[in-house]
């Protein structure tokens, strides 16, 4: 990550986010597609994944360059702080939903 935050500093955040994430999406559609073309090469798994996962590191130095140029410096703890709670929250409500799901079931 720490060579993409110098990548987003110095191009179009909007490009280098679209870029990234779009990418990734691609690499996560090739993985779903293995099946169907019956690939089981642990090579293809292995190169999907590394390209998968450099450019899933553009995704949080872009949203941070995107945060703080979005918010003062005055209220960048508070987004920061909300914005980081959806971790907890997501554990939290998936641990819910599976339950309730495992006991109706």
């Amino acid at each position: 990550m720490f060579f993409s935050g110098i990548f987003a500093e110095r191009m179009d955040l909007r490009f280098f986010l679209t870029l990234g994430m779009l990418t990734s999406s691609i690499c996560v559609y090739l993985f779903g597609i293995a099946k169907s073309f019956e690939i089981h090469n642990f090579g293809y798994f292995a190169v999907v994944q590394l390209i998968g996962g450099l450019v899933q590191t553009t995704g949080w130095p872009g949203v941070v360059a995107c945060i703080g140029n979005w918010f003062g410096k005055a209220k960048r703890g508070l987004i920061f702080g909300v914005w980081n709670s959806h971790t907890s929250v997501g554990n939290i409500l998936g641990s819910v939903i599976a339950g309730a799901y495992v006991d109706n079931d």
